[in-house]
């Protein structure tokens, strides 16, 4: 293999990477709208202040400490990384 094939082929793994983790961000969103649209029904139907005041808090929650630590952020950072390393242009002077 040529250095420019491996150089073609590295890039190519790094933008796929990128696409795995960008997805598998999405994903959680999506996963974590679920959850929370189920807060909001509740909330709705809550009815007193403490169990409206604990279905937010619970949401918030749920967020921190359950989405926000599966998103992927450091794979998308390494993703990232990749990228500028080995995914760039080729300007021919």
């Amino acid at each position: 293999m040529s250095p420019d094939q491996i150089k073609d082929l590295q890039a190519r793994q790094a933008r796929a990477k990128a696409i795995e983790c960008l997805q598998h961000a999405s994903n959680q969103l999506n996963k974590a709208s679920y959850y929370i649209d189920e807060y909001v029904e509740k909330f709705k139907t809550a009815r007193t202040p403490e169990e409206r005041q604990n279905l937010v808090n619970w949401a918030i929650n749920h967020l921190v400490s359950s989405i926000q630590p599966n998103l992927g952020i450091d794979a998308l950072a390494r993703a990232q990384a990749n990228l500028v390393k080995h995914d760039v242009l080729r300007c021919e002077l």
